[in-house]
């Protein structure tokens, strides 16, 4: 919808369900071991439609309590470092082609 002149500005990208377009909507900002309030905000949102019925308009009572504490309480114990995911290899080929790239073993 742009003029040529303006076409440069914006691109067109269909989103598809691939690897490529593949995002975890509960990973934090990096160097985050907690979401920020609006990230924690849509991670509750997105689990309690998950959650509601498909019948009702509003979910059942508590399931926003009990979802807001269960949130809290996994990254509370995935930012301890005896509990912590570990990074795994050949998810992300950019990263891992930039981790080769870095020497890790003095640190």
């Amino acid at each position: 919808m742009l003029p040529v002149s303006q076409r440069h500005l914006a691109i067109y990208e269909r989103v598809s369900n691939t690897s490529k377009h593949a995002i975890n909507m509960f990973d934090t900002q990096l160097g985050l071991r907690f979401p920020l309030s609006n990230h924690s905000s849509m991670i509750l949102n997105m689990l309690t439609l998950m959650c509601q019925p498909d019948d009702q308009p509003l979910p059942y009572d508590g399931t926003i309590d009990v979802l807001d504490k269960l949130i809290k309480l996994a990254y509370q114990k995935l930012s301890d470092r005896k509990t912590s995911l570990n990074y795994q290899a050949n998810v992300d080929t950019k990263i891992d082609s930039r981790l080769g790239r870095v020497d890790l073993s003095h640190r």
